[in-house]
């Protein structure tokens, strides 16, 4: 889905989505394991083996459908440095024309975390 507003490029030179620390390892999606190092077992040289079969978590990336509170949101990980070079009206926009198919993956919905940037309120 992120490739719809960035070049796979750009994806494959950062990887930093497929990198957890202590303070993001709550993103690591259930169906995925890490290394010693708390690295995405499916990254390699060329970004994620997985190619389109990732895990539902990675395919919405950088977006999150989460709960905050009685409400469900859409919102956007700040981790992502690329996406971050984006205009909010883009991708406020993005997400309106998207959210129904952002919703069918069916992710994991984790409690918002205050880093992330609220797109849409469903």
């Amino acid at each position: 889905m992120i490739h719809e507003l960035l070049p796979p490029s750009s994806c494959a030179l950062c990887k930093g989505c497929c990198f957890f620390d202590e303070n993001d390892k709550w993103e690591i999606p259930a169906s995925v394991n890490t290394d010693e190092n708390m690295r995405c077992c499916y990254l390699n040289k060329n970004g994620c083996a997985l190619g389109e079969n990732k895990p539902p978590e990675c395919a919405l990336y950088p977006f999150r459908v989460m709960r905050f509170g009685e409400l469900m949101v859409i919102a956007l990980c700040t981790y992502c440095p690329e996406i971050l070079k984006l205009p909010l009206s883009v991708l406020h926009e993005f997400v309106e024309n998207n959210y129904k198919k952002m919703l069918e993956l069916k992710t994991e919905i984790k409690e918002y975390k205050n880093n992330y940037i609220i797109l849409k309120v469903l």
